[in-house]
């Protein structure tokens, strides 16, 4: 099983990488300013036409994936009520804050846990980890997508599912899968138990080559 979130906030790479990441949101920063004046007049004319944009489409940041804590939690209840299944999130908590990153535990049962990652500061979620060892993997994987992809429709969630070797694979199964949607990441390990990851396609830190390396 991969090193739950716990881990990862103690791990100094990470701490390194967050720093990396606060460095250059300072240069972006400065940089923004020093253009404001040019960039204000175009700043209204697209403020203007996302008015008229009907379509409610958000870009997210690279690091997070546009849901609190909170919401996770109701949205996850709801979902699973809808998917059949028996378990509800209880809390939205989070840690005291480690290396720039805290975490929300929440404990379904023994053989599932679900983990929250979050920066410091920020109620926005970064990223999830579910950690299952029982019969209901699949449901519970549909009930997170729900969750965090609101535009994923049932035909989006069934293609991930086939990406991941979940559902209709003639292959032998394998340890590592991975799939991407409506900007979000998929990581899923699969072996003794199943540990699935959702993250910003984008997040600099939490991508398939770290994942592999074991470095969360």
């Amino acid at each position: 099983m991969l090193k739950k979130w716990t881990v990862l906030l103690a791990v100094g790479l990470l701490a390194a990488s967050l720093a990396a990441c606060g460095d250059d949101k300072k240069e972006d920063a400065a940089k923004e300013n020093a253009a404001s004046s040019v960039q204000n007049d175009t700043d209204k004319t697209k403020s203007n036409e996302e008015q008229d944009d009907d379509t409610g489409a958000v870009e997210l940041k690279e690091d997070q994936l546009g849901i609190s804590a909170k919401e996770f939690q109701a949205d996850f209840n709801e979902a699973a009520e809808t998917e059949g299944i028996a378990y509800r999130v209880n809390h939205s908590q989070w840690s005291d804050p480690r290396n720039g990153l805290r975490i929300v535990d929440i404990l379904l049962d023994e053989d599932y846990r679900i983990q929250l990652l979050g920066n410091e500061g920020e109620e926005n979620v970064r990223a999830l980890m579910l950690d299952a060892d029982g019969n209901d993997d699949i449901r519970t994987i549909k009930a997170l997508i729900k969750t965090v992809d609101k535009q994923a429709t049932d035909g989006d969630i069934d293609n991930i599912l086939k990406e991941l070797k979940l559902i209709d694979s003639q292959d032998e199964k394998q340890e590592y899968t991975t799939a991407t949607l409506h900007s979000y990441q998929f990581l899923l390990r699969n072996q003794s138990g199943i540990e699935l990851i959702i993250a910003n396609e984008k997040d600099p830190l939490i991508t398939e080559e770290n994942w592999k390396n074991g470095e969360f």
